[in-house]
This record gives C-alpha cells, sequence and structure tokens, in this order.
C-alpha cells in the first residue's frame, strides 16, 4: 500500500510540475523616467514574477524513475558534468550536450581607432553562453504568457508561438 500512496504523490508532483512550467508570469510596474524624452513621466512595463524552479532532488526522482540508475549515481553523474563543464570552459573549449545544447566562452572586445591599440586589455571578460538546441527553443517557444493588471487580476494570455527574437542564455 505504501508504495501505491508514494506513486501517487509523484503522479501528482509531477502533473503540478508540468502544468507550472507552460506559462510565465509577468506583472505591470510603474516607472518614472529620468531622461529622455518622456523625462519625468511615468511609463509602465511587465516584470516577470520569480518563477518555480525544479530542485536537484527532484530531478535526480524524476531521472531515477525515467531510467535504470540509481539517485545516487544520477547524484554523481551531475557533480562530475558540473566539474567536466568547468574544466573545459577553464581551458576554452566548447561543451556539447547531444540533447541539451552547448555551453561556450563568449567575449566582446573594446573598439580601438588603431590597430596596434588592440590588445588583451582590451577584451573584456568572457561570459559563459548557453545555446540549446531547437528542441529547446521551441519548448521556449510554445510557454503561454500572462500579465496581472494593476488590480492583480490577468489580462489575456499571449499564446504561444512568438516570433521575438531569441538565442543563447546569458549565465
Amino acid at each position: 500500500m505504501r508504495g501505491t500512496r508514494d506513486q501517487a504523490l509523484i503522479v501528482t508532483r509531477t502533473y503540478i510540475i508540468i502544468y507550472r512550467s507552460i506559462m510565465l508570469h509577468f506583472e505591470i510596474k510603474p516607472t518614472t523616467m529620468k531622461v529622455g524624452k518622456n523625462k519625468g513621466s511615468t511609463l509602465y512595463y511587465a516584470k516577470q514574477r520569480t518563477h518555480d524552479r525544479i530542485r536537484t532532488s527532484d530531478l535526480e526522482r524524476r531521472i531515477e524513475r525515467m531510467t535504470t540508475l540509481s539517485r545516487a549515481d544520477i547524484h554523481a553523474a551531475l557533480i562530475a558534468l558540473s566539474d567536466v563543464i568547468n574544466e573545459e570552459l577553464r581551458l576554452g573549449r566548447s561543451v556539447s550536450l547531444a540533447e541539451l545544447g552547448t555551453f561556450k566562452l563568449m567575449a566582446s572586445a573594446k573598439r580601438m581607432t588603431k590597430a596596434d591599440e588592440v590588445t588583451a586589455q582590451t577584451i573584456r571578460t568572457p561570459r559563459v553562453r548557453f545555446y540549446p538546441v531547437d528542441a529547446i527553443r521551441l519548448a521556449a517557444k510554445q510557454v503561454e504568457i500572462t500579465v496581472d493588471d494593476a488590480k492583480g487580476q490577468p489580462i489575456k494570455p499571449k499564446q504561444p508561438g512568438g516570433t521575438a527574437p531569441g538565442g543563447g542564455v546569458g549565465i
């Protein structure tokens, strides 16, 4: 009987995670402009609310149910993966994770008026960028977006499939 109860709890949690993952919530915030043509006036923008995230322990449990690996093996693999990614990025290499995407180091540089002024000091600190595979990018485009009005009431949600520009995510 215990196994059945635990399985029911797992199914319920999974459903909640899936339900919550299909929507991003925003609220309307005011800001007073300090410069520009709208200086002194109040403008409004949509600010994303904090959204839920899956904890590592929950991720481990889900992977455990989907594979023949133990939770300890999954935990050890995640730690090892983190170590390997760290090591490879420190060596200046990209790291491709088959069905997820690629981690890359990217650095931009200051523009100089003369070629001999370009040195290592004109290059900005590198940042880690993640470039997801097409399937993950498609998942992001399928997320429904909702905005709550000033009174906290939901405005008609934006349907998935927008054409807003996207790309890598800075980390």
